[in-house]
């Protein structure tokens, strides 16, 4: 599957673009990977202002409905528990559907410190 896309100003100056195929299922999965891709471009370009654009109704609605809140590091112990984790692995990221047993006091005292 091809994607495509391009950077531009606010005067919708070029700043660049890309291009290539990805292997992905359907087309959701390949525009989902295409903002990923984006944000880590514009990231490395130190480009912190940005408006996205797409043609995929249900990626924009998508997008639209996440809530970015920052944490401190010690206030969410179970992603730091997975962060550290995942720096000792040689495969990539890996889903996991149920917690294993040595995060789930973790996650227990996450969800108790939360109300």
């Amino acid at each position: 599957m091809g994607v495509g896309g391009l950077f531009r100003d606010r005067s919708k100056q070029w700043l660049g673009g890309f291009s290539g195929t990805v292997g992905c299922k359907n087309s959701l999965e390949a525009e989902m990977l295409v903002v990923i891709s984006v944000l880590r471009f514009a990231w490395s370009l130190s480009s912190r202002n940005l408006i996205l654009e797409s043609d995929s109704l249900e990626v924009v609605n998508f997008w639209s409905i996440v809530d970015f809140i920052y944490v401190f590091r010690e206030g969410n112990l179970p992603a730091d528990f997975w962060t550290c984790q995942g720096a000792l692995c040689d495969h990539q990221v890996l889903w996991l559907d149920d917690p294993p047993s040595e995060v789930s006091t973790l996650i227990l005292m996450d969800a108790l410190s939360s109300f």
